[in-house]
């Protein structure tokens, strides 16, 4: 009895960093939906605009200086940037997939992530360009995506659908 015990605690053990990942997966989602709207808020708060520019290695805010014309890296807390090693990152603009390059390369259009444009505007008017950023596991056992619908959406896919699902049946409630 106490070899069968030994033998199910082994097997619980060594499950356990595979939901420890999901965990590390899902607050690394969590923290970039909370920054693309503290960024947008941000935009419209400091009348200055905001963008997003990720490659294969991670992903960085930018502001616009309006003086200068140029795009600089935000370096402060919760904006600076993010590396994710253990992760993919995949960007849609207004429904189209951007091929991501490594960070310290340059894309066809010459400059390198450090000093390229962003590839999303937060505006400061409060508008944002379309996007669906998808992170997920780098075996793609864990998946999920970011969605923005250029207005006020910055929400998860799977939330998104939740709520459609929801107003559906509660609109079929009530013809009822």
């Amino acid at each position: 009895m106490l070899l069968v015990v030994s033998i199910m605690a082994g097997m619980v053990i060594a499950n356990f960093p595979s939901i420890s990942a999901n965990t590390d997966y899902e607050h690394e989602a969590e923290r970039l939906r909370y920054v693309f709207k503290l960024a947008r808020d941000e935009a419209e708060l400091q009348a200055t605009e905001y963008g997003f520019r990720a490659d294969r290695e991670g992903y960085q805010f930018l502001v616009y200086d309006d003086l200068a014309l140029t795009w600089s890296v935000l370096d402060e807390s919760p904006f600076d940037e993010r590396e994710l090693s253990d992760m993919r990152l995949d960007l849609k603009v207004e429904g189209e997939a951007f091929q991501l390059v490594d960070a310290g390369t340059s894309d066809d259009s010459g400059p390198t992530r450090k000093s390229a444009a962003p590839q999303v505007l937060l505006l400061s008017s409060g508008e944002t360009t379309a996007f669906n950023v998808t992170l997920s596991s780098a075996d793609r056992a864990w998946e999920r995506t970011l969605v923005a619908d250029g207005f006020a959406t910055i929400e998860f896919e799977d939330e998104i659908e939740r709520a459609r699902q929801r107003r559906d049946d509660d609109g079929r409630d009530r013809r009822r």
